[in-house]
């Protein structure tokens, strides 16, 4: 006689490296979203990135999307290590998240590579790592796949692989 689980024990394996086991198990940002501006982020990365270089990623992020006009469009928040995005308006948790993580994230990167997660609420992660430089491809990859969002400038231009 085979016996089902409980509906509660069953948890989706998370397909990637990602070590929060909380948002693996739970599925998604569980937290209030706190959203930040923006240009307030943009601000402030400006200046953390004088005194803490292996920020420069999360800033071309940031700064990436003031330019492209969808800083309307993603809601953002940070723990200084990461940059969390989603949609705006944020709804109430769990939400999915984009997560640009840099090298000095709780889960950083191999040295001279970004990384982005996407943590969805159905408990997958997704997790890929990429050089530095082609953090904005890789960003914008996410936001059209995971949000369908879509922005014509160069830089967002979704990478082929």
């Amino acid at each position: 006689m085979l016996i089902a689980p409980k509906a509660t024990e069953f948890r989706p394996k998370a397909s990637a490296p990602c070590n929060d086991a909380a948002m693996r198990l739970i599925g998604g940002w569980e937290r209030p979203f706190l959203r930040r501006p923006w240009a307030d982020l943009a601000t402030e990365y400006r200046e953390l990135v004088e005194q803490i270089p292996q920020l420069a990623p999360m800033l071309a992020v940031i700064e990436s999307v003031i330019e492209n006009q969808m800083a309307d469009r993603l809601a953002a928040t940070t723990s200084l290590r990461d940059l969390v995005v989603t949609t705006s308006p944020a709804s109430a948790p769990p939400i999915d998240v984009i997560i640009v993580r840099s090298a000095i994230s709780m889960y950083p990167p191999a040295p001279g590579e970004v990384s982005i997660d996407h943590i969805a609420t159905s408990g997958l992660t997704e997790h890929i790592a990429r050089p530095v430089d082609e953090v904005l491809p890789l960003f914008w990859r996410f936001v059209l796949e995971k949000y369908g969002l879509r922005t014509d400038h160069p830089d967002a231009r979704p990478e082929s692989s």
